[in-house]
């Protein structure tokens, strides 16, 4: 799933079924660049502290920050380091547009 990250979609209960435990993952787009989102980071964090929770053990969660061109190594691997540190798995890339585009970082 992705974007949809705030408390009513984690607390959601859906036919008795709590919502987090029909996922394998959410995903997030622009929680580090252009401008940090704090609010988007929490609710990141927020469905990482259900992996004691889930039976089927933790979610997957991606985030997905743009850079601008590839160029950008310093910033992406910032980004990249942030999000890991987080415990997320990042993707860094130049666009949403251009997600085809592949910059060979060396992070």
């Amino acid at each position: 799933m992705q974007n949809a990250t705030s408390a009513t979609t984690r607390e959601a209960v859906v036919d008795g079924v709590p919502f987090p435990r029909l996922l394998d993952g959410i995903s997030r787009e622009e929680v580090y660049t252009p401008r940090y989102d704090s609010a988007a980071e929490a609710e990141l964090l927020a469905w990482k502290n259900l992996g004691g929770a889930r039976e089927e053990g933790p979610l997957s969660i991606t985030t997905l920050d743009y850079v601008g061109n590839c160029r950008d190594r310093r910033r992406a691997l910032r980004v990249y380091t942030r999000s890991r540190s987080s415990g997320f798995s990042p993707y860094v890339t130049i666009s949403s547009a251009d997600q085809n585009t592949v910059c060979l970082w060396r992070l």
